[in-house]
């Protein structure tokens, strides 16, 4: 069996040991595996099929591919080729959009979120909640693009049109994540 994982350049060099953790885990179970890079795979339409090409000139074939990748289109397009793809491009589309992820858990009453508003440029001065707030972007990763929010005048300097405000959760300093 032969499948590939699939990243960015940048998302592989964050994960690179955990990709070599996969490739040796899958070699002990008669799984080969390889890493391939988004930016040398072309979504491709060959003798009207879809196609993944490479830039040596090949096509990407295997039995499955592990999508690492922020790339819901490509995630797609690998469906629609036929590939078992691990991160389906409703996986991809969902959880890496925090608004998505908040809309879709917030089916499992169980399940604790922070309180959160959506904003965009038709409520870009609406400010819900007291100082400090928590200002995220919907796409942001890894911790980037979030902002302790403690005035106005921060908020301001922070400016995202697409956005989350988040007032603080009760162990204000702790830093939380889930992984989906």
């Amino acid at each position: 069996m032969r499948g590939y994982i699939l990243y960015d350049n940048e998302g592989y060099q964050r994960n690179k040991a955990f990709s070599e953790l996969l490739i040796a885990y899958g070699e002990k179970k008669g799984i080969h595996l390889k890493t391939v890079l988004r930016e040398d795979l072309i979504p491709s339409m060959k003798n009207s099929s879809l196609v993944i090409a490479t830039k040596n000139g090949g096509e990407l074939q295997g039995d499955f591919i592990i999508n690492r990748c922020i790339d819901p289109l490509f995630a797609e397009f690998l469906m629609r080729q036929g590939i078992k793809l691990f991160n389906s491009a409703e996986v991809c589309r969902i959880c890496n959009d925090k608004r998505l992820t908040h809309m879709y858990f917030a089916q499992y009453p169980h399940i604790p979120m922070a309180d959160s508003v959506f904003l965009n440029h038709y409520n870009e001065d609406y400010t819900p909640y007291a100082f400090p707030q928590i200002l995220k972007a919907p796409a942001g990763h890894g911790g980037e693009q979030v902002f302790w929010i403690n005035n106005e005048k921060e908020l301001k300097d922070h400016f995202i049109s697409d956005r989350l405000l988040q007032a603080p959760v009760k162990n204000i300093g702790r830093d939380l994540r889930v992984y989906v």
